[in-house]
């Protein structure tokens, strides 16, 4: 049920056993496309490590754990993911932005929708999100985005 509140939901399905399951339906959460993005700290954008660790474990660590392995099956892993460490942070960042669904990621598909971040979440912290993942898990990426490359990429978006 993590993100609930973002427009994730979980399905629990129950049967008898040995009783053959429908697949679940799967949808994304609607979006308000006029919603104007929070508020970003004002200045030049500079990589905040602990801000990008703490936001992951508010936002994204239900889901992509804490280890960025995800929950095969449910979750794709961030650790090796080639949209994480793509020299080209655009993937990346559409999908934090805009969320994705039904798209194979390392040729798995998973049945659980990644919500949208665009109107919770300011360039700035998605910018330390994005840098957070690129460096963690071994994961040899450098923190590369900027929060002006998130607004192009919200804008380019819209």
């Amino acid at each position: 049920m993590a993100h609930e509140v973002l427009g994730a939901q979980g399905i629990l399905l129950v049967a008898n056993p040995g009783e053959a399951l429908a697949a679940p339906p799967i949808s994304k959460a609607p979006v308000d496309e006029h919603a104007a993005p929070p508020q970003a700290a004002t200045g030049p954008y500079k990589f905040d490590a602990a801000h990008g660790a703490q936001l992951y474990a508010t936002y994204c660590a239900a889901c992509h754990q804490a280890t960025g392995l995800g929950l095969p099956g449910a979750f794709p892993p961030l650790k090796g993911n080639p949209a994480v460490l793509n020299a080209d942070p655009t993937k990346q960042l559409d999908v934090i932005l805009h969320g994705l669904h039904g798209e194979p990621i390392d040729g798995v598909s998973y049945p659980s929708p990644m919500p949208p971040f665009a109107a919770t979440l300011n360039d700035a912290d998605i910018a330390d999100i994005a840098n957070h993942e690129r460096i963690s898990w071994d994961n040899k990426g450098k923190p590369v985005v900027t929060a002006d490359q998130v607004k192009a990429v919200r804008d380019a978006g819209k």
